[in-house]
């Protein structure tokens, strides 16, 4: 039986995306705070946005991997999950009163809670506008309208504009998701608009603001000198821009850090109270036209640009490598290679592949939520490498290490079908690169596995081909195939019986085809039940029938035929149908010196059987 990977105590943190800068920050605090503490980390970072559906279900069933109760304390950020379905299912799974939980924002049933409030810096960020710069055409970019922080900072942009007398316009609004993709169309909407340009533009976080830029740039449009831009929160990214981005700064890091501090003191047994409530400070900034007071160091901001640039080259090399999972044919080795070249290439420390290997099965049915064991295919600890290693699903990792510090999950699913997950380093999250490869190998798992069924179903279009449907014994083209071996032989005489079913015609016309096809099906049975293994029985078309096998001597022959015979016998005095089923045979046995075909054989085993037939009927 495995035990879980770290032998410290375990902080759970739940929180939707961790390489965005808000998140990112904020988890840094948590990382750096649980190593000093002595807490391990596992970040269970799902990636939803709007409703759970069937292409993204998979990342919700990430937060229903680990049980609650196994850690020393959860910590949730609810604010960064748009998903109410989310929201739902983390309010009802949390522990009441057993370990301490804390929220990154509001309350959630009673938990701590570490936010940052606003003080009135978003309306006071709007007013610098109007008063300082005299702008009155200000658009605005908002987060999710379910968002309590994109609801507060769009309802203070309505009041400062009523304060003066500006009229709103909804057509200067777009509500976006508070990532960088939004800004691009909501510039795009705000310049189909017609009319004057606006003089700025207030973004609902830095992440906005910083797409905004990207865009206006692309378009040739200045910033400030064209359109003035403001963000919120503060992120490095904001910080690391020429020119900086006006914007309003929350202590993301300090309060990772306090919630952590939360989780050991209450577990230490000390006396913490409920709330902690950080202010914000508005920081303005080059964006809004503003003299900027520290700027960025530009010898500093090029040698990040350089080191970016090799981040950036390092990871499309691996891109494109890990691309050749998606095309062609490949095992589950070369899966697990590719992976291995990329711990190394990364240089992790920590690296978990695992995976239900059932759910790679074209027949496995998807199942709610992970089954109770799982198969580490790759797992890299310190350099080491392990394969093939089996655990327990709620252990979450097989035990390789005992000082695990930051690791982040990453579930690997194609829309309603759960493969298993990845967990590694958390210094490896701070980039959108780690969530490409990820995909990357979400897709080829979903590749592998629809190659299985294609194979599957290739054999069973394969298997119907050559099988006759009504007998189930091989038709013509499956007899071609199956008897080639035989023919190639060298051990033994290769002998052919063929079989005609007698009055077929007058069954047929009596009783009816059903009663004809039955028969048909008689022979076919008689034939199966009295052949030997390895002898091939096919059906010829309409009622002839062909036995085909290697045979010692042609007295061994007539015992098969005697056999048939008697059986068939056995079946009419049985069966209590008003009509007899019989048939005819002739045979041929050929020997390994003997140059013929098997089409010859059947063909001497015809006539001999119409030869039997004729003495029959003269009898």
């Amino acid at each position: 039986m495995s035990k879980c990977a770290a032998s410290k105590p375990k902080i759970a943190v739940f929180l939707n995306g961790i390489s965005d800068y808000y998140q990112h920050t904020i988890c840094e605090g948590i990382a750096a705070q649980a190593e000093k503490l002595g807490f391990s980390v596992f970040f269970f970072a799902s990636r939803v946005t709007g409703d759970i559906n069937e292409n993204n279900e998979g990342e919700l069933k990430l937060f229903k991997l680990p049980r609650m109760h196994s850690f020393s304390g959860i910590i949730v950020a609810t604010n960064t999950i748009t998903s109410p379905e989310t929201v739902a299912y983390l309010k009802a799974a949390l522990p009441a009163d057993s370990i301490p939980v804390v929220n990154i924002g509001p309350s959630v049933n009673g938990s701590y809670s570490v936010d940052s409030v606003d003080q009135h810096s978003m309306e006071a960020l709007i007013r610098h506008f109007i008063v300082d710069h005299r702008f009155t055409r200000i658009n605005f970019i908002s987060g999710p309208p379910g968002n309590p922080d994109a609801r507060h900072r769009l309802n203070a942009y309505k009041k400062v504009l009523k304060e003066f007398g500006i009229a709103y316009d909804e057509s200067r609004v777009y509500i976006g998701d508070f990532n960088r993709e939004c800004a691009r169309e909501a510039v795009a909407r705000f310049l189909r608009n017609g009319g004057e340009l606006p003089q700025a533009i207030v973004c609902a976080n830095d992440n906005i603001a910083l797409g905004a830029y990207a865009e206006l740039t692309r378009l040739g449009i200045r910033v400030p000198e064209q359109i003035a831009l403001s963000g919120y929160d503060g992120v490095h990214d904001a910080e690391r821009h020429l020119p900086r981005i006006t914007t309003i700064r929350q202590p993301l890091r300090e309060m990772g850090e306090r919630a952590v501090r939360i989780i050991s003191d209450v577990t230490a047994g000390k006396h913490v109270r409920k709330e902690f409530r950080y202010h914000t400070e508005i920081v303005v900034a080059g964006s809004c036209g503003c003299a900027d007071r520290a700027p960025m160091d530009q010898k500093q901001l090029v040698q990040e640009f350089v080191l970016e640039a090799d981040n950036l080259r390092i990871c499309d090399n691996i891109s494109s490598s890990m691309m050749e999972l998606l095309t062609g044919a490949y095992t589950m080795q070369d899966v697990v290679n590719q992976l291995a070249a990329l711990t190394h290439v990364l240089d992790f420390r920590h690296f978990y592949f695992c995976l239900n290997e059932d759910s790679l099965m074209s027949r496995s049915q998807t199942a709610p939520d992970y089954p109770d064991s799982m198969t580490l295919m790759l797992g890299m600890v310190n350099g080491v490498m392990h394969t093939g290693l089996s655990f327990r699903t709620e252990d979450l990792l097989p035990s390789l290490d005992t000082d695990t510090a930051a690791l982040v999950f990453a579930p690997l699913y194609y829309k309603s079908r759960t493969f298993g997950y990845m967990a590694f380093d958390f210094s490896h999250s701070s980039t959108y690169m780690h969530r490409i490869w990820v995909k990357n190998v979400r897709l080829a798992l979903e590749n592998f596995r629809t190659q299985d069924e294609l194979r599957r179903y290739s054999a069973a279009l394969e298997d119907i081909s050559i099988h006759d449907p009504l007998t189930g014994v091989l038709n013509r083209r499956g007899l071609e195939k199956r008897a080639q071996s035989l023919l190639s032989g060298e051990q033994g005489m290769v002998y052919v019986i063929f079989v005609d079913l007698d009055g077929l015609k007058l069954i047929n016309d009596v009783y009816g085809h059903a009663a004809g096809d039955e028969a048909i099906q008689v022979i076919a049975d008689v034939l199966k039940h009295c052949s030997r293994p390895g002898d091939i029985v096919a059906r010829m078309g309409g009622d002839e029938f062909v036995c085909v096998g290697l045979t010692p001597d042609e007295d061994t022959v007539r015992s098969v035929i005697f056999s048939m015979q008697s059986y068939g016998m056995l079946y009419n005095e049985h069966s209590g149908k008003p009509y007899a089923v019989n048939a005819s045979y002739g045979w041929y046995v050929a020997g390994r010196d003997e140059d013929i075909s098997l089409i010859q054989m059947i063909s001497k085993a015809d006539s001999r059987l119409y030869e039997q037939k004729r003495l029959r009927s003269r009898r």
